[in-house]
C-alpha cells in the first residue's frame, strides 16, 4: 500500500510512530509538509519522501492565516500535482487545518482525516471561520479517527457518525516504555543521587501552563527541600512561555533543570527516573506523555479535563487536579513524594491501564485493517 500523510513535518516527533508502523510493514510512505523554514525540529527517517508545498509561516497567527488564504489556490496546485506523481492508495491528513483542508480541497479520495485535540476542542470554539473549515473537512473525509473520547464528542457535534469516527490512540510501544528502564542513567547525569525528582514534559505553549508548576515548586521545597524539578520540552513559537526568566525570578535555579528537547529514544530513562509525571494543561486529548510516564511505572498528576474521564481515575491510576491551580499542583507533587502506599497504587494501577487501552500496535493494526477496508470499497 502506499500512504501519503499531510502533516506537519516539524512534528515527526510525534507522527513518526505512524510512518514507522506502516514502514516496518513493508508499505511506501510519502509526507507532504507545509513551509519548509518552520521545520526546526524535522527527523529524518529512513524510507519517507517528503514534499513540501509552498505555504509561509508568518509570525503572526492572524497573518499568517491570511497570507496564506490567499496563496490557497498554489498550495491546492502543487498538491495536486505532488499526490498525481505519487498516485496513493490513501491520503491521511494530520490535524484538520491546515493540513485536513488541503487534503479536502484537492478532492483525492480516500481520504482520512486525524484532528489532533486543539483544532476542534479549543479553536472552532474561538472562530466562526474555523468552525466552518472544520466542518467541511469532517464531512468531506471518507473516515475520521481520533485519540481520545472527548474528542469523539466533538467530531459529533459536526454532524460526523460512529461508523465513520474511530478511536486510534497513537499507542505506547512497551518494549521501550516499561518499569524496567534503568532510572540511573538520568539521575548521573544531572547528578541528583536519591533526590525525588518531578518531571514536565509538556510545551512551552500556554495552553500546557507550565508557568503554574514552575510556580508550584516553592511551596514543594518548604516540604521538600532536596526535591529536584525537569523540563523537557520543544520551542515551537515566539510566544510562549520563557522558563528561564520565571525559574530566575522565583531563584530557583538549584532545584530546576531545563532540559529543553530530548532525543525520543532517551525519553524512557527520564520517565523511571522521575518519582512523579505532571501534565496539567487547560485542555488536551489523549496526551502520550502521559501514557509513556504510566507505562514506566511513574505516578502522574494531570488536569481534571475532559479527556481524563474515559479510563483515568482519581487516587486509583493518576491524582487529578484543577487545572492553573499552583496551590493544588504543590499539595499534589507533596502527598506522592510522601506517601509511599498512594505512590504504589498510583504506579500498579498506571500500568495496567495503559496496557488494556493504549498499546500501539493493537491500535495500529486497527487503523491498518480500517484503511484496507477503504482501499477495497475505493
Amino acid at each position: 500500500m502506499r500512504i501519503c500523510y499531510i502533516a506537519n513535518a516539524a512534528y515527526n516527533l510525534h507522527f513518526a510512530r505512524w510512518y514507522n508502523y506502516f514502514l516496518e510493514k513493508g508499505h511506501e510512505v510519502h509526507v507532504v509538509s507545509g513551509d519548509p523554514s518552520r521545520v526546526t525540529h524535522e527527523v529524518t527517517i529512513p524510507g519517507i519522501t517528503v514534499h513540501y508545498l509552498p505555504e509561509e509561516k508568518l509570525k503572526s497567527h492572524v497573518l499568517s492565516f491570511g497570507y496564506n488564504l490567499l496563496k490557497l489556490p498554489l498550495i491546492i496546485w502543487e498538491l495536486r500535482r505532488i499526490l498525481k506523481k505519487i498516485s496513493p492508495d490513501i491520503v491521511h491528513a494530520h490535524q484538520v487545518y491546515a493540513e485536513g483542508m488541503w487534503a479536502a480541497l484537492a478532492d483525492f479520495h480516500p481520504f482520512i482525516v486525524t484532528p489532533i485535540g486543539s483544532d476542534l476542542l479549543i479553536h472552532t470554539h474561538e472562530s466562526f471561520v474555523l468552525r466552518i473549515i472544520s466542518n467541511y473537512v469532517l464531512r468531506k473525509a471518507d473516515l475520521i479517527t481520533c485519540d481520545s473520547v472527548v474528542l469523539q464528542y466533538e467530531i459529533f457535534r459536526f454532524g460526523c457518525t460512529p461508523d465513520k469516527t474511530h478511536l486510534i490512540f497513537n499507542g505506547i510501544d512497551f518494549s521501550m516504555f516499561h518499569s524496567l528502564v534503568d532510572s540511573s542513567v538520568i539521575r548521573n547525569k544531572y547528578k541528583i543521587g536519591n533526590s525525588p525528582l518531578v518531571l514536565s514534559v509538556r510545551n512551552l505553549d500556554a495552553v500546557y501552563n507550565i508557568d503554574s508548576v514552575i510556580k508550584s515548586i516553592p511551596a514543594v521545597l518548604k516540604f521538600i527541600p532536596d526535591a529536584k524539578f525537569i523540563f523537557c520540552y520543544i520551542e515551537t513559537s515566539v510566544d510562549q512561555l520563557n522558563p528561564h526568566k520565571l525559574v530566575n525570578e522565583l531563584g530557583l535555579e538549584g532545584s530546576v533543570i531545563l532540559a529543553g528537547t530530548i532525543p525520543r529514544e532517551d525519553m524512557p530513562c527520564y520517565y523511571a527516573a522521575a518519582d512523579v509525571c505532571i501534565s496539567v494543561p487547560s485542555s488536551d486529548s489523549s496526551p502520550n506523555s502521559v501514557y509513556e510516564s504510566m507505562a514506566c511505572g511513574t505516578p502522574v498528576i494531570v488536569s481534571d479535563v475532559p479527556w481524563t474521564k474515559h479510563f483515568m481515575k482519581d487516587r486509583q491510576n493518576c491524582l487529578m487536579i484543577p487545572a492553573r491551580d499552583s496551590g493544588a499542583i504543590s499539595d499534589a507533587i507533596i502527598e506522592i513524594l510522601k506517601n509511599e502506599h498512594l505512590r504504589n497504587r498510583l504506579a500498579e494501577n498506571a500500568h495496567s491501564t495503559v496496557k488494556r487501552y493504549v498499546d500501539y500496535y493493537i491500535n495500529m493494526e486497527k487503523l491498518a485493517s480500517l484503511m484496507d477496508g477503504l482501499k477495497r470499497v475505493s
